[in-house]
């Protein structure tokens, strides 16, 4: 008898210990904020989803055409974040997006004037968004690129700013996007 009370006494112990730690493990995982490429993934497929009319154009299609110098002749590369954002980093070769009437008014400039527009943000809900209009306005060739900025940082790929040629860092948006970037790759924000 004494033997199977202290064996229900650690049985106790043991599964109140063990429900502790899964808490304290639950609670650390969903508070914490870091990169999850699984999410941005499924994130970036809601996005296609949610913008069906707009063609959408991977980092593994156009890393290659964009880190040519000689091809960054070949596709109007559009940075569609804020001017603060684009400051602290944007992809070489990327003009930050303004107005419909100057991106038209530099495509008529080209020579050829069915350029390829590559438009992206920090993950590709606002160059989806900017894509849909500049697709229905008659542009051609309109691409969002998947993933954005945040996949192009995570990836490894180069940077510039406008204070500089080469940086790691990108302006992480906010908390909740900012998670989409690994964590050294987070620029640091003033308040």
């Amino acid at each position: 008898m004494f033997q199977c009370c202290r064996l229900n006494t650690l049985c106790g112990i043991t599964v109140r210990i063990a429900l502790i730690i899964l808490a304290v493990l639950a609670v650390s995982i969903f508070t914490k904020t870091y990169y999850t490429h699984d999410t941005l993934a499924s994130d970036t497929d809601e996005i296609e989803r949610r913008f069906p009319s707009v063609s959408h154009i991977s980092i593994v299609e156009v890393a290659p055409l964009l880190m040519s110098n000689q091809n960054l002749e070949q596709v109007l590369l559009l940075d569609s974040r804020t001017q603060d954002e684009y400051a602290v980093s944007h992809i070489p070769g990327a003009l930050l997006y303004r107005d419909s009437t100057e991106l038209r008014e530099k495509i008529q400039r080209t020579s050829e004037s069915r350029l390829p527009v590559i438009i992206y943000c920090s993950v590709g809900y606002r160059s989806s968004e900017l894509a849909e209009q500049l697709a229905a306005d008659g542009l051609d060739s309109v691409y969002s690129l998947r993933g954005g900025i945040f996949e192009w940082a995570n990836r490894g790929l180069p940077l510039d700013s406008t204070h500089a040629e080469r940086v790691r860092e990108v302006h992480p948006f906010n908390s909740t996007w900012g998670r989409y970037l690994r964590p050294e790759l987070r620029a640091k924000m003033l308040k």
